[in-house]
Order: C-alpha cells, then structure tokens, then sequence
C-alpha cells in the first residue's frame, strides 16, 4: 500500500494508483485481443479441423452459431480472459445420415414411379409414346406448347430459392461442445497461460506449439471415459457429454 506524505492530497495517491491500473489495461488490450486471434486458428488447426474452436461470450450460456468477436475478452482477477469453446463432430454420423438420406430419396422416386404406373394400367393406357403424325396433330391444338409450360413450371417449382441451404450437404451430426477460460499473465517476453485452472504453460507469442498441446491434453483428461464412469467426480456435468442421439 502506498504511504501518503505530509504534503500529499490522499486523492492523488488514488489517481496514481488508477493510472497504473490504465496502463496495465492499455497493455492487455493492446495486445491479447490479437494473441487471441491468432489461438482461434492455430489450435483449429493442431486438432485438425477448419471452425472447430472460436471466441465465446463471458456469460455461461453460448452457441457456436453466433459469431462473439472480442465480446467475452477482458480482465478476470488481474489476469487477461480468453474464452474459448471447441465442437467435436463425429463425421461417421454426418455420413450416415446423409447415406439415409439419399437412400429414402430414391425409394420415394420408385414409389412415385410405381404409383404412376398403376394409374396407367387403371385407365387402360399402355404408356405407349405418340407417332409422329399424333404429335404433329397435338401441336395444332397447342397440346405440345400446354405440355412444355407445365415442365417449366414444374422445373420452377423444383429450383431451389436463393441462398437456401441443402440439408443434405449440412447433415445433422452428432456433436458435443466444450467451453473454457484461458487466463493471461504477461512477463517480459513470456505469456503464462492458466487452462481453465488446471494447467500453466509458459509461452511467446510466436511460437503457440506448447498451448496447444497443453488444451489438448486437457481436453482428453475432461472427456476420459474413466473420469466419465468415476462417481467421485462431479466435473463431468452430469453425463451431459456423449454421442447418445442414435443410441437411446
């Protein structure tokens, strides 16, 4: 604690004391934003998967869909906040239902053509093309102008709207999410970096390498089948984690 001398004002101690806060401030913000930056992708890449990790807000609740920025980034107990949040997909899910997907499509084409057929057989028709003669008789009645503008139609119909997505190339996968703090402290050249208060690891700015293996390592200790079925842990978040969709 600062001594004040006879022939200070106690206010100014106060104002010292807040200016060296601003200092510290203007420093963290000057530069973890950009180290963060920089961890998003680096660690995206070392686990091997492009928008698998990205920034989340300061608040409990969050969702990979949205786009946080540098909104949950700030000071945290004297040290600098980095929330980060991974998503693990299983891609053999992806492909199963999208496998299905094709599949159910193709059987819902046969019965189409099934049910056309019988149609045909009702009405005594053998589906048989027209002759050349017929079709030059049908043009003269405009048959053939009616038949082409219902194909067009139908094919407007089947055209998909602008910007709509396709299910089957954005399939429903199973997936899990985890989210945690990554808390800074600046000395010299070293960052020393808490994960989620479990690790530190000291690091510099160009060389991250140590970081993310250390995230990684942390998150097989969190996602240990062991620690799973351990009923002394309660950081599990009650079983809440797993691929159960397909399975129960």
């Amino acid at each position: 604690m600062t001594k004040v001398s006879p022939k200070q004002k106690r206010i100014d101690v106060l104002v010292s004391q807040l200016n060296d806060i601003a200092r510290d401030q203007i420093a963290f913000m000057n530069f973890f934003p950009s180290l963060a930056d920089d961890i998003v992708p680096g660690l995206a890449k070392y686990l091997g998967e492009d928008d698998c990790v990205r920034l989340s807000n300061h608040g409990d609740e969050f969702s990979f869909v949205e786009d946080y920025g540098h909104s949950g980034l700030g000071v945290e107990g004297g040290r600098f906040r980095i929330p980060v949040m991974v998503r693990i997909r299983d891609h053999a899910s992806c492909q199963d239902v999208d496998d299905s997907a094709v599949e159910a499509e193709g059987q819902g084409t046969k019965k189409a053509e099934r049910k056309k057929l019988g149609k045909l057989k009702k009405s005594g028709k053998k589906g048989k093309t027209k002759t050349k003669k017929q079709k030059v008789m049908a043009a003269s009645f405009g048959e053939t102008k009616t038949g082409k503008t219902k194909k067009s139609k139908k094919a407007k119909k089947k055209k998909p709207k602008k910007n709509q997505e396709d299910t089957r190339t954005d399939p429903d996968c199973n997936e899990t999410f985890l989210r945690f703090k990554l808390f800074c402290e600046l000395r010299d050249d070293d960052i020393i970096i808490d994960i989620a208060g479990t690790k530190k690891v000291t690091v510099r700015a160009d060389d991250l390498g140590v970081l993310y293996e250390a995230i990684f390592d942390y998150l097989q200790d969190y996602f240990s089948p062991e620690k799973f079925f351990d009923k002394e842990v309660d950081s599990y978040q009650n079983a809440s984690y797993g691929f159960f969709r397909k399975h129960f």
